[in-house]
C-alpha cells in the first residue's frame, strides 16, 4: 500500500480525534441531554478553549477533503512517492501541530504551520498532474 494512503488514514483518524475533543466541552458543560438532543437552542461554547478547539477542528475539515482528493488522485494516477510522499507528510505533521497551536493561541507560528500543510497538498497535486 502506498505510504500516501497510510498518511490519509492517519489524517482521517486525527480529524476524528479533533472533532471529538472539540465536542467534549459542550457535553461536560451543557450535559448529555443537550448533546444527545437536536441542539436547536444555540449556546455559546463554554470556554475560550472550547471555541478555539471547535474552530481548529472546522479548519481541519475545510482542508481535509482537498488532501483526500489529492492523495486519491496521486494513487490512482500511479504517481506516488517523491514530492507526493513529502507533501503528504507535510500535511499530516502540519495538521497535527496546527490544532494545539490554534487552541493555545500561538500567533504567527500557527499561520506558518497552516501554510506548510497547504503547501503539502499543492505538492501532491503537482506530482499528480506533472510528476
Amino acid at each position: 500500500m502506498p505510504i500516501e494512503l497510510t498518511l490519509l488514514g492517519s489524517a482521517s483518524l486525527l480529524i476524528l480525534i479533533q472533532i471529538v475533543v472539540a465536542a467534549a466541552p459542550k457535553t461536560f458543560s451543557y450535559g448529555p441531554s443537550y448533546s444527545l438532543g437536536t441542539q436547536d437552542e444555540q449556546k455559546p461554547p463554554p470556554t475560550v478553549f472550547a471555541n478555539r478547539a471547535l474552530r481548529a477542528s472546522r479548519n481541519g475539515l475545510e482542508t481535509f477533503p482537498l488532501f483526500a482528493a489529492a492523495v486519491l488522485g496521486v494513487v490512482l494516477a500511479g504517481k506516488t512517492g517523491g514530492i507526493a510522499e513529502v507533501g503528504a507528510w507535510m500535511y499530516l505533521i502540519g495538521r497535527l501541530i496546527y490544532w494545539p497551536a490554534y487552541v493555545f493561541a500561538v500567533p504567527y507560528l500557527r499561520s506558518i504551520i497552516w501554510t506548510t500543510a497547504i503547501v503539502g497538498i499543492v505538492m501532491i497535486v503537482l506530482r499528480m498532474l506533472f510528476g
